[in-house]
This record gives structure tokens, C-alpha cells and sequence, in this order.
């Protein structure tokens, strides 16, 4: 991981157009799982609600040999452990436990794990999945890269774009009914996890999706 001293969040993005940009990251990825000789190479895709974490991380699997993706939505804390205190942590709204206890530590050590994953329209644990050790792990979402879970990433990307362009897409996603719940919790629980949560330190490339 990179070691500057830089914010890269605010300092530095890919500037391509949206194909040659996945042209370039398809290429960064390949170079950098190349140079490891661990069984499993793990990316994070962090960053803003609306950036096209999601879109990416479905791109790039189409794109990467032996690839698979685990959605942080797959793992939004069960309602009885939201408590006031655990939601002050920046980053702690994702069950990393289960994270850490069902996927990455099992799959250090052998070839297939389980893990259930948790419905936010039910706000219910799911039927068990497996998922086989890939050569490349996706962990796609906001908080993929927060402090419990760093130790274990290879590599970290972080999306982000525009104020102005988040709110555009969000609104166009979600509705505007929806919205007013992501401007008034969801954004700012990203925006403090972004400023007191995240090693920025840790960032090895920004993607402005802006453009």
C-alpha cells in the first residue's frame, strides 16, 4: 500500500475516459496481484455512496481472471447491534466481525468458506452462501477498508466523485423520498468515516467517476 503522506483523496485520480480508465485499473490490478504470492489477493473498493463502487466491482470481475466479489451490503449490521455507542465508531456500522469470522480468516486457511448474508429488505441474515478462495477478492462497499479490516486488503482503491454528481445519481437511483434519508444519515456516517476513520495514508489510487 502506498505510504505517502498525501491525501489521496483530495490529491490524484485516474484521468481517462471511463473505458480506458478500466483498461488502466484491469492492468494496475493484474500487475500488483502478480508480484504477491498469497493464495488470495484482496482489493477493497471504497468510497462515496454513489461513485459506481458497485458498477466497477462488476466490470472488473468480467475483466480479472479467478475473481469474485463480497458486497459490504451483504454484511450492514443486524438491528440489534445499531447501538448509539457502536454507531459513534466510524466505520463500525458493518459488521466486520462476521466479515473477518466467516470469509477472510477461513479463507487464509482453506479453500471454501460460508457466510450468510443480510437482506436490508428483510433486515434478516439470509441463507448460507458458499464461496470458493478466489485468486482475486473484491470487497466492495463503503467501510470495505475501515480499521478492522484493512490488515487483510492488498490493495485499495477509493471512488469518489462530485457533491452535485451524487446527488444526481442517488436521485436518480433511489428516489427522492430515499434520498432524503441518504442526505441526512447515510452520507454524513460516510463523510465521518472518510475524515476520522479511514487511513488515507493507505489509498493506493483514487478514481474520480465525475467524468
Amino acid at each position: 500500500m502506498s505510504s505517502s503522506n498525501e491525501n489521496p483523496i483530495q490529491n490524484g485520480s485516474v484521468p481517462s475516459s471511463r473505458a480506458d480508465r478500466l483498461d488502466a485499473i484491469v492492468k494496475m490490478l493484474e500487475e500488483k496481484r502478480s508480484q504477491s504470492d498469497k493464495p488470495m489477493f484482496v482489493v477493497a473498493i471504497d468510497g462515496r455512496c454513489g461513485s459506481g463502487k458497485t458498477t466497477l466491482a462488476s466490470l472488473l470481475v468480467d475483466r480479472l481472471d479467478d475473481c469474485s466479489i463480497l458486497h459490504m451490503d451483504d454484511f450492514f449490521l443486524r438491528p440489534e447491534d445499531r447501538t448509539p455507542e457502536r454507531l459513534k465508531t466510524p466505520g463500525a456500522n458493518v459488521d466486520y466481525e462476521r466479515i473477518l469470522d466467516e470469509v477472510l480468516l477461513p479463507l487464509q486457511k482453506k479453500e471454501e468458506t460460508i457466510y450468510c448474508p443480510f437482506s436490508c429488505r428483510t433486515m434478516t441474515l439470509q441463507s448460507a452462501r458458499a464461496l470458493k478462495r478466489p485468486r482475486i477478492l473484491l470487497l466492495e462497499g463503503t467501510y470495505s477498508a475501515s480499521a478492522h479490516l484493512l490488515p487483510f486488503v492488498d490493495f485499495l482503491l477509493f471512488l469518489t466523485c462530485s457533491k452535485e454528481e451524487q446527488k444526481e445519481r442517488l436521485l436518480k437511483r433511489e428516489g427522492a423520498e430515499k434520498y432524503a434519508n441518504f442526505e441526512a444519515k447515510w452520507i454524513p456516517l460516510e463523510e465521518n468515516y472518510f475524515e476520522n476513520g479511514l487511513d488515507t495514508n493507505a489509498i493506493d489510487q483514487i478514481v474520480d467517476t465525475s467524468f
